[in-house]
């Protein structure tokens, strides 16, 4: 692993990176790694439904390079996310990427 990695995994670890399982994702602390590490990000989990695919494409609208993508599953497949619908929602800033889990 190279240094910058070294370093990057630490800034992700000082400001908290968690998974929060179905409790909805943590769009500000996303958008804070896109910032401080000059790279788009992917939302990984925590995605309970529809708000949560349009709360991150609207936070991440006038941010760059922000937020590219959401990772969901387990919302698809229990029937509290359409996938169609998640992809129409957010498709102008990011894309969603469908997990079986």
């Amino acid at each position: 692993m190279e240094e910058e990695e070294v370093l990057l995994l630490g800034q992700f670890h000082q400001i908290g990176v968690e998974t929060f399982g179905m409790a909805g994702p943590d769009i500000d602390r996303t958008l804070l790694i896109s910032k401080e590490s000059g790279l788009p990000t992917i939302i990984s989990g925590g995605i309970s439904g529809i708000g949560d695919c349009l709360a991150a494409a609207e936070a991440t609208r006038n941010e760059s390079p922000g937020i590219q993508g959401i990772i969901t599953g387990k919302a698809i497949y229990e029937g509290r996310l359409d996938l169609v619908e998640a992809i129409e929602a957010s498709s102008s800033t990011c894309c969603v990427i469908a997990l079986r889990v």
